[in-house]
Formats: structure tokens, sequence, C-alpha cells
């Protein structure tokens, strides 16, 4: 079962990110934190630490104008918290795949997060 704690800290997390706060982002994060983008089962982005983590998320963060993490559901398997995700973006660039600046994106993810004396420890992003 999902604690208040785990829920709490993830919760922050995804309302910051939604905000693009990221220095609330950040204090939710432990200082070794993996982060882990995983497409098709291949890792395709990957992070450690809070500093490599800062860089990756500033470098993204103008390609959109806006977000918003939408939480479906809650899960737990053994440490890890697997959280079901509703993405909604508006982009705010053009992609080579030929979506247009302003185009709306929804995504289902799902996430995965370790939660550590309080903090985040672990991110997985499977889409």
């Amino acid at each position: 079962m999902v604690t208040d704690k785990e829920k709490k800290v993830i919760q922050a997390y995804v309302d910051a990110y939604n905000h693009f706060d990221l220095p609330t982002m950040l204090s939710c994060l432990d200082e070794n934190v993996v982060f882990q983008k995983v497409a098709a089962d291949v890792v395709d982005t990957e992070t450690v630490g809070i500093a490599a983590f800062k860089a990756l998320a500033e470098e993204t963060e103008g390609l959109y104008s806006s977000r918003e993490l939408k939480i479906l559901g809650w899960d737990k398997k053994a440490q890890k918290v697997i959280v079901r995700i509703n993405c909604h973006v508006t982009l705010n660039v053009d992609l080579p795949s030929g979506l247009k600046t302003g185009s709306p994106l929804d995504i289902r993810d799902v996430f995965e997060f370790v939660v550590r004396d309080g903090k985040i420890a672990e991110i997985i992003d499977r889409s």
C-alpha cells in the first residue's frame, strides 16, 4: 500500500512540475536521485544526481508552453510506487515529427517512484 508520506512527496513533485516550479521540484528529490526516461523498454535518457536532473529539467523546460500531469491511480510493487498519469502538454516548439508550436498532446504514462527518507530517490518515466 502506498503510504501517505510517499503520496505527499510525489504529489508535491507533480504539482511543482505542472507549475514549472523547478526549485520546489528539486526540494522533493534526494541528492542522488536517478531519473530514467524509458520508451519501448529502452532507456533513452538518464541522469544521476540532483545537478544532472536540474540541468535536464532546464534544458527541456522550454519545450512546452503549458503542461499538466494528472494522477489517475496509485499502486505499490515492492519499494516502487507506480503512478498512472495522463500528461497534457502544449508544444512551445516545432518538432521534427511535424507537430507545430501550439499543438496539444495527451499521453498516458506510467511513472515509477522510489521514496527514501521522505525524498524521491528514483523516477522512471515509462511511455
